[in-house]
């Protein structure tokens, strides 16, 4: 049944980088139906799919939709490692992008700290994702202090960095 779910979330994050974005809705809920079959607790597939379907609906503009899946994936991870996880460090970042784009500073850059030390402790000082973490808070702490009072963005082109689904 995993391999299953991977490869329906598989393809339809494909779809949502081809910009077929009904699609992928429809594909990435299917794999989330799928995920939940039978289950009683978390699954780590259900709530990689959650992060997926946030990264279609933040890069469709639906911010509420992210959040809401964004905060599935987070609160699933939590329970499913109790001590973190690199995915658990993704949903955060991606959650922190929303905000940020959203001109929520203080918030992204709580999850934006909480998700690079996830990142160092899982994947180390070298890996890519860490200097991307430090890089979305140096340039969230740049909004705060160049224009702290400036409407939300709109669109994924504003994100200070892509975010990962």
């Amino acid at each position: 049944m995993t391999e299953q779910v991977r490869l329906l979330r598989d393809h339809g994050n494909a779809l949502k980088a081809a910009s077929a974005f009904a699609e992928s809705e429809r594909v990435l809920q299917e794999a989330l139906r799928r995920s939940r079959d039978g289950a009683t607790t978390p699954q780590p597939a259900t709530a990689t799919t959650h992060n997926a379907l946030g990264s279609l609906y933040f890069r469709q503009g639906r911010f509420d939709e992210a959040a809401a899946a964004y905060t599935q994936a987070i609160e699933a991870q939590r329970q499913l490692y109790p001590d973190g996880h690199a995915d658990l460090a993704r949903s955060l970042n991606n959650l922190a992008n929303l905000h940020s784009t959203m001109r929520r500073a203080d918030q992204a850059i709580v999850l934006y700290t909480e998700a690079h030390a996830l990142y160092r402790r899982y994947l180390g000082d070298d890996h890519g994702e860490l200097a991307t973490s430090m890089s979305n808070l140096a340039v969230t702490h740049q909004l705060i202090v160049s224009v702290p009072s400036m409407p939300a963005r709109r669109g994924r082109r504003d994100c200070p960095t892509g975010v990962r689904g």
